[in-house]
């Protein structure tokens, strides 16, 4: 498999890990239900379109035993070569998503939307605060346990005014510092709170030793390729998900 595309994996492994992992053939199955795609899809492990394309049904009837959809989680270029296979066992696309990279050291010295103190704090553990905002933005439970898995991470929060108006959370990799779950919220959205929050992330990801910041994002996600384009990420590749329902 491509360098970037396996230390891409490793990284969303080690920061978003799933509750159940199963290498089956040349396929890792990941299983958490209710925390997101990442954490509920088989990946490759090669890319030889052939080998994985034999070895589907030994994929799929990890998430049967689940009952729940197939999805696979492939790198573009995997993904085209197979598309006609996963076409016939009635897959389709969703959920294109771009892999961007800044770096942390220019990021973490980029200046805050404001000068109030303290605006960004770190956090090493779940705030009730914190559970609660990322509850109304769709970071649920399941989402949050996953957090909790993860060896080495951080949760980053914009305060104002003592409310909590942000938060993401940053986790480490041998290829650097992930970014997930960022939520602004709708009444502070516009006025620079998510640019923060990734300068906030980088921030730490630099006292750790990571040179990168790492973003994976919906490529149809317009603004937010924008914000991250600002900071100074670049895009290094891109990953397609195929799903199979349940009673497909």
């Amino acid at each position: 498999m491509a360098d970037w595309s396996e230390a891409r994996f490793t990284a969303q492994e080690a920061t978003w890990p799933a509750a159940e992992i199963l290498d089956i053939g040349p396929w890792r199955a990941r299983w958490t239900e209710g925390a997101g795609r990442r954490a509920a899809s088989a990946r490759p492990l090669t890319d030889d379109a052939a080998v994985l394309c034999a070895a589907i049904p030994q994929a799929e009837a990890f998430y049967t035993e689940k009952r729940a959809d197939v999805l696979l989680q492939l790198p573009a270029a995997v993904a085209a070569e197979m598309a006609a296979v996963l076409a016939q066992r009635g897959y389709h696309a969703e959920a294109e998503t771009r892999c961007l990279q800044a770096p942390a050291e220019a990021l973490s010295m980029q200046p805050l939307s404001t000068e109030a103190t303290p605006y960004l704090i770190h956090v090493s553990a779940p705030l009730a605060g914190l559970s609660e905002l990322w509850e109304t933005g769709g970071v649920q439970a399941p989402r949050r346990e996953v957090m909790a898995r993860v060896a080495v991470g951080q949760r980053v929060a914009a305060r104002l005014e003592s409310r909590l108006i942000g938060a993401a959370f940053v986790g480490l990799a041998p290829a650097g510092a992930m970014l997930h779950a960022v939520y602004v919220k709708p009444s502070h959205r516009r006025r620079g709170v998510a640019r923060d929050l990734g300068i906030g992330a980088a921030a730490w990801a630099r006292r750790q030793g990571a040179e990168r910041l790492l973003i994976d994002v919906e490529a149809d996600n317009t603004p937010a390729r924008a914000l991250y384009s600002a900071l100074g990420a670049r895009e290094v590749g891109g990953y397609v998900y195929y799903r199979k329902p349940a009673n497909g």
